[in-house]
């Protein structure tokens, strides 16, 4: 409920400097709250190879790994769209920041996605991407 509530507020910022900022933070604090309602411990190691801006890939990434990826950074996602809980997760997050998501089963998706990736060297300049790629394929 906590996320949902403080990305809609995100949601409602003009897109900007200021947004990017407000995301980050938000993000990085939500994501926080809800990996202590897991009760997890979360240690980083290297943070001085943490990517700043780009393209991350990940493979077989789970609702978890995206927690704690998440508790360390901003992301924008592209993955399948899901229903019930993670779809609420989804669409909230998708208030704040731009992320891509998709049904693997439909063509008409798959080729919306392309044209997003193509694009997305115009998005790069904002956001920090996390690919699924079992999602893509």
């Amino acid at each position: 409920m906590w996320l949902t509530a403080c990305t809609a507020v995100v949601g409602y910022v003009p897109e900007g400097s200021f947004k990017r900022w407000l995301n980050y933070k938000v993000s990085i604090m939500c994501f926080g709250v809800l990996s202590s309602a897991l009760s997890s411990v979360i240690t980083y190691h290297n943070p001085e190879n943490r990517p700043i801006r780009g393209i991350c890939v990940a493979n077989h990434t789970s609702p978890i790994d995206v927690l704690v990826l998440m508790c360390d950074n901003c992301y924008s996602l592209i993955g399948q769209r899901h229903g019930g809980f993670l779809g609420i997760l989804q669409r909230a997050l998708a208030r704040a920041s731009p992320h891509i998501w998709f049904e693997r089963c439909e063509v008409k998706d798959r080729e919306a996605v392309t044209k997003r990736l193509k694009n997305i060297f115009l998005i790069l300049q904002i956001h920090l991407y996390l690919f699924f790629l079992k999602a893509l394929v």
